[in-house]
């Protein structure tokens, strides 16, 4: 092994492995080779500079040192520990991927063969390992490196390795390896790891986090070997956090996140309850990464299964959760953003609102001073937990109910602002709409449908054009939704609710400027069916309509108060058969009408003045009963001369609806 010439080397190293090949690991003559073979080999290639310049023949010499080790026990190498480290780190810097390939095998043999005898090694054999092996080109050698690491630590060596070389920081790479196979070998190394090492020292309860996040992994195998890793683990380590085993199940077509297909057993989810320190944390650092694009999916796509596992106990740590939660909403990654919105809807399921709405609330209200994009990234968070909610089973739906009227008035404050913000709000009512069918029949549930009501309206109304001559109201499809939730039709929802939703206009008694309450009871009036209706909606809405058209009033008040009546006069001929709709078209033309028609300059009272007679046009085109008709002709009498006045009306739209009246 000592000649000059490559190729004498190269035979004779052939058959020494040959012959070692031969030999049984009880017979004399092995144990005599040993230390002569070791001699040759640590002559050639175990000390620097390195004597053997040829990569193939240090290949071949190590091959010989992996034969060697395969076959002896434990007493018949130990001395040779010293021999074997100096071989390994010679040549673990080299590039051949041979050369470290082997190395890894001889650094694991020998952690396997005698951890005593490693520990002095350790430290040494596994920095080489994470510098020259972990980071190889190869997948290959980087699982074997992976698995010489682990047998290693298991040899003695944890706190050296964990502590001084800082092995956790070599994990997330790991974890987001593109190589399906180091993702895998990673996976069952970490179970090693957790399930051998002993408590002292947290080590096991560190890594955890990345076996949770082998059950996020693209590859089904991974995720379900995963998932039995955890299982093994929950079963071998009895852990009891009080847990009960509720009744509780996922309702029917709620898909869970794979490799999930029901609930997961009651000793797995005490496990994890017992570990939430060692899991949530590092889960929420990692998806607030802002360098690791790779981490944050990961770690993201890794939530919505530890929710599953998790359950109600992360309420103890929901206000980091979420808040962590509604920021990744906004991530660049759409895999990422898509997985927060499966978490959201499983901590609708499995969080009480009192404690996610407490969290969500203020941020939306504005309490912290959030930019508007933040605040409408928290509504959109709520509305995704809402969701979750429409699948969670009764009991959760009645919770929810019982904690929604704060969150929709913040919604209703919300919709003022921008239109990105009007469509979160409006999101956040479709989404509530869905837990009504779910819900009792109860004065609650009325108040919620009564604000829900109230925000479409407001919504609706927010989208009209307030400079039109004719403002039109149709109804929207949020209406809709929440009408078919209640098996009615928006105008039967309406009119359920009407005394109520008139009662919240009516304060304060008069509307003023750029108040968009006008609106929302004009949108309201137009959807009306005033057939069979209480007299008493009729009596307050009038009255509400009265006090807004006052001479001194703001001129669009007075318009769209106007316009509102001009809806009401479209249903006249139901209106008359009310009791009191005689006062009702008393007042409408006495104090509404007449004092609007009597000509002033400008061109807010033209307008005005367009709005009355379009009002007045509406009443001659219905037809009334009797008695109401009778009222028609007194008033009318008194009103003749302000019509005709109309006539010479400098606007011409003016001009036609006097003319049309009069027809």
């Amino acid at each position: 092994m000592a000649d000059p010439s490559e190729k004498i080397r190269t035979m004779s190293t052939e058959m020494l492995i040959a012959f070692v090949e031969s030999l049984n690991v009880r017979d004399i003559i092995f144990n005599t080779i040993i230390p002569e073979l070791m001699g040759a080999i640590m002559e050639r290639m175990g000390c620097m500079p390195i004597r053997e310049d040829t990569e193939e023949l240090r290949m071949l010499m190590l091959d010989l040192v992996l034969l060697i080790l395969s076959k002896c026990e434990q007493s018949q190498i130990t001395t040779q520990f010293e021999s074997l480290a100096s071989i390994f780190t010679c040549n673990i810097t080299h590039q051949a991927p041979g050369l470290r390939e082997r190395c890894t095998q001889l650094a694991m043999r020998m952690a396997e063969l005698d951890h005593h005898a490693i520990m002095p090694h350790g430290f040494t054999l596994a920095k080489c390992l994470l510098e020259y092996g972990l980071g190889h080109h190869q997948s290959k050698i980087r699982i074997l490196s992976l698995k010489a690491i682990v047998s290693i630590v298991l040899s003695g060596c944890a706190h050296s390795i964990f502590e001084t070389l800082n092995l956790p920081n070599y994990f997330p790479a790991l974890a987001t390896n593109l190589s399906p196979q180091v993702r895998e070998a990673f996976v069952t190394s970490v179970y090693t790891l957790v399930s051998q090492l002993p408590p002292k020292g947290n080590y096991s309860q560190d890594m955890m986090i990345y076996l949770v996040h082998g059950l996020a992994d693209e590859i089904p195998q991974i995720q379900t070997q995963t998932l039995t890793y955890l299982e093994q683990l929950a079963s071998a380590h009895h852990e009891s956090s009080g847990l009960e085993d509720n009744a509780f199940v996922y309702p029917e077509g709620f898909a869970l996140p794979s490799p999930f297909t029901h609930r997961p057993r009651l000793s797995l989810r005490s496990y994890v309850a017992a570990h939430l320190q060692c899991l949530f944390p590092p889960l929420l650092r990692g998806m607030s990464d802002t360098w690791t694009l790779q981490l944050r999916r990961l770690s993201a796509l890794t939530l919505p299964r530890a929710l599953v596992l998790a359950e109600d106990q992360v309420e103890m740590l929901c206000t980091e959760l979420v808040d962590t939660m509604v920021r990744s909403l906004g991530d660049e990654d759409a895999a990422a953003r898509r997985s927060v919105v499966e978490a959201f809807s499983l901590i609708g399921i499995h969080v009480h609102p009192e404690i996610y709405l407490a969290i969500l609330v203020p941020p939306i209200r504005g309490a912290m001073h959030g930019s508007s994009s933040l605040r409408i990234l928290f509504t959109h968070a709520t509305a995704d937990i809402i969701a979750g909610v429409n699948s969670a089973p009764q009991g959760r739906c009645v919770q929810l109910m019982r904690h929604s009227i704060d969150l929709l008035a913040a919604m209703y404050d919300l919709a003022q602002d921008t239109q990105a913000a009007r469509e979160a709000a409006q999101r956040v009512g479709d989404v509530l709409a869905g837990i009504l069918p779910a819900l009792p029949s109860s004065p609650d549930r009325d108040v919620l449908t009564l604000a829900l009501i109230r925000l479409d309206v407001a919504i609706q109304a927010l989208g009209m054009d307030l400079k039109a001559t004719d403002i039109q109201s149709t109804v929207s499809p949020s209406l809709e939704l929440l009408s078919s939730k209640l098996n009615s039709t928006v105008p039967a929802m309406l009119n359920a609710f009407l005394l109520p939703l008139i009662e919240l206009y009516a304060k304060p008694p008069k509307w003023v400027k750029d108040s968009r309450a006008p609106f929302e009871f004009f949108t309201i009036l137009s959807h009306v069916d005033w057939t069979g209706l209480d007299p008493a909606c009729l009596n307050s809405a009038t009255a509400i309509l009265c006090s807004n058209s006052t001479m001194d009033g703001d001129p669009d008040v007075r318009h769209i108060s106007l316009l509102a009546l001009c809806v009401m006069l479209d249903q006249l001929s139901s209106i008359s058969l009310l009791p009191s709709a005689e006062a009702f078209l008393r007042t409408s033309m006495n104090d509404i009408l007449r004092p609007t028609l009597v000509w002033r300059s400008g061109q807010a009272a033209a307008t005005l003045r367009r709005a009355a007679m379009r009002c007045i046009k509406r009443i001659w085109a219905q037809d009334p009963t009797a008695p109401l008709r009778n009222e028609l002709n007194s008033s009318f009498t008194s009103l003749l001369p302000l019509i005709l006045g109309c006539i010479d009306d400098d606007d011409v739209n003016t001009r036609m609806l006097t003319c049309h009246t009069l027809r």
